[in-house]
């Protein structure tokens, strides 16, 4: 068991508490609580040690325990936009969450799954343009996220978090399956008014059904759009096209119109109706160019029951089978990873592989597995079992790569987790709760985040406090000295295992010999790792201190601050200061 601590608000409480960060009583408080954690997770594991045995490594300790590290300081992350979401009003894109060109932390309402419950998430966070790995699984999905988003994670018997960036081959995440249980179907749009008056009247479903479903599964399997209408196309030698026929005769009440080819091997059904392809680019149900042929949102909201019939719909048209697997076939590499996602939220296991068509260009199959993928083995499962992880089978790492991606994420209180792209994920809270983060400082007194969605200004009102400390300062507050950086990130350490991850912040005019003698005072106190930045070393930066303009306070004559086109004082008790520890400002 490897315990996670999260550490989050550490630098508000010591303000909370009138104690300086850095100082001897702030270091002696973060170690009473660190230690504390620590005796916990040592305790549990000996406990453990005991139930299921002590490794051949973890027997030399002075107490033999089943784990050698029990505890690490958990950071936050977030994913890629198009990552898909578990929700109880659909299948739903991280993007469409939010508003992803809105503020920074956004409040939304909506339900999210969890390996066994729905929980609900109540913010939305825009993360901006962030270093990203992109984790290849044996599935054929892929996962995006920052470098220290988590996921769950099989190793050893145990159930972990393990940050992207510590991912490698042959990592065993571990898959939820069957998490999606909506039962609601979204009300269709039905009316138009720009239809000629000699177009022929159509049927216009009022919600979704099993055969509406079906049908969609049908024309996005093998159907094209054209000007006039809807054309779906079949082998002459069976007679699947007479059921279609059917079907959406008695779903728009269309009789189509039938041609055979020359050779009479092919045949094509056809539904000529302006008012029908005006209907369904309406509803959200238009099928895209094969190569980006996509599940549309409006289908990802269909209820469990119709999204099956939706894929049932798509395998009758175009689908295939090898012995008791079923297949399908797509060039749109985005519709087999949504195939393989929606399949296991709906309870059933898949996989993709890619292959080459007759024609050299690429195709992706993507298989159902009808009973256990290869790689659980009955180890595994047992310990699978063991973890009460019943409905879950697992995927292996083949490739991890860096790239660059807009990062967004949701913050999930009950449990801190949410299924993404089938897998657990871990959310982002500390800055989404609009506090400091790990054992990181108040960043300035009024400190600028510049991102992709504007400019936010966060202004601390405990600013003119003696015991306020800060890691950039514009106004003249006290820093948190390099020294006071170490000996914290020393104090953490000593009761962390795994290393710790903290910004050890210089002037612009810092020195190489302060670097040096930092580095190797980190070296002397323990330390498992460091990260240095020199203030002012980028042009842009994510977080900068506020740029003061030069005049001064008629009441304590100290330098006016100008936010929003205003000046104001923050230092000074005048009604203009909020009330609030901390204000944002668009």
């Amino acid at each position: 068991m490897l315990v996670t601590t999260l550490i989050m608000g550490y630098a508000d409480m010591l303000l909370m508490k009138e104690i300086a960060y850095g100082s001897r009583e702030a270091i002696d408080l973060l170690e009473k609580i660190l230690a504390f954690m620590e005796k916990i997770s040592i305790d549990e594991s000996e406990i453990m040690g005991k139930e299921y045995g002590v490794p051949l490594q973890c027997q030399k300790l002075p107490e033999p325990r089943r784990n050698i590290t029990t505890n690490t300081v958990a950071p936050t992350g977030c994913q890629k936009k198009d990552t898909l979401v578990v929700t109880d009003k659909g299948i739903l894109e991280l993007q469409e969450l939010g508003d992803i060109n809105g503020e920074r932390w956004q409040k939304i309402k909506i339900n999210v799954a969890q390996e066994n419950a729905y929980q609900e998430s109540g913010n939305f966070f825009v993360n901006n343009l962030q270093n990203t790995k992109v984790i290849k699984l044996s599935s054929g999905i892929e996962l995006e996220s920052t470098y220290n988003h988590q996921y769950r994670v099989l190793e050893d018997g145990k159930y972990i978090w393990k940050e992207a960036d510590k991912l490698g081959v042959g990592d065993i995440l571990v898959i939820p399956l069957g998490t999606y249980t909506n039962t609601n179907n979204p009300i269709l749009k039905s009316s138009f008014n720009d239809g000629h008056f000699n177009e022929n009247e159509i049927f216009y479903p009022k919600t979704v059904t099993k055969e509406l479903a079906e049908f969609l599964g049908i024309l996005f399997g093998d159907g094209s759009f054209h000007k006039k209408g809807i054309r779906l196309h079949f082998n002459s030698t069976e007679e699947d096209y007479l059921y279609v026929s059917d079907l959406g005769k008695k779903l728009f009440g269309i009789s189509p119109t039938i041609y055979f080819d020359k050779r009479e091997k092919c045949v094509s059904v056809c539904f000529n109706s302006s008012k029908l392809l005006r209907w369904l680019k309406e509803n959200d149900f238009v099928k895209n160019k094969a190569k980006n042929i996509i599940f549309t949102k409006a289908i990802r909201q269909f209820s469990k029951e119709n999204l099956l019939a939706f894929m049932d719909g798509f395998y009758f048209a175009d689908g295939s089978h090898s012995g008791s697997v079923r297949y399908i076939d797509t060039a749109s590499k985005v519709f087999a990873q949504q195939w393989v996602v929606i399949s296991r939220a709906l309870g059933k296991d898949a996989r993709i592989q890619k292959r080459v068509s007759g024609l050299g260009g690429t195709m992706y199959r993507v298989y159902s597995i009808s009973t256990k993928r290869i790689i659980e083995t009955k180890e595994i499962r047992n310990q699978l079992d063991k973890l009460n992880l019943n409905n879950c089978t697992v995927d292996t790492v083949l490739d991890v790569e860096n790239s660059k991606a807009n990062t967004f994420d949701i913050e999930v209180l009950e449990n801190n987790c949410y299924i993404a792209n089938s897998v657990v994920s871990h959310n982002t809270i500390s800055l989404i709760a609009g506090c400091s983060s790990g054992i990181e400082p108040i960043f300035s007194e009024i400190t600028v985040r510049n991102d992709k969605t504007g400019t936010y200004t966060f202004e601390n009102d405990l600013a003119e406090k003696p015991y306020f400390r800060c890691a950039v300062s514009s106004n003249g507050a006290q820093e948190v000295t390099w020294e006071e950086h170490i000996e914290t990130l020393a104090a953490t350490q000593r009761h962390i295992q795994s290393g710790v991850s903290k910004t050890i912040n210089f002037p612009n005019n810092a020195k190489r010999e302060s670097i040096a003698n930092a580095v190797m005072l980190a070296w002397q106190k323990g330390c498992k790792g460091l990260a240095v930045y020199r203030n002012g070393s980028r042009k842009i930066e994510v977080l900068s201190p506020r740029n003061i303009k030069k005049d001064l306070c008629p009441m304590c004559g100290k330098d006016m601050v100008e936010i929003n086109g205003s000046k104001r004082c923050i230092f000074c008790t005048k009604e203009s200061l909020t009330a609030a520890t901390s204000t944002y400002y668009d």
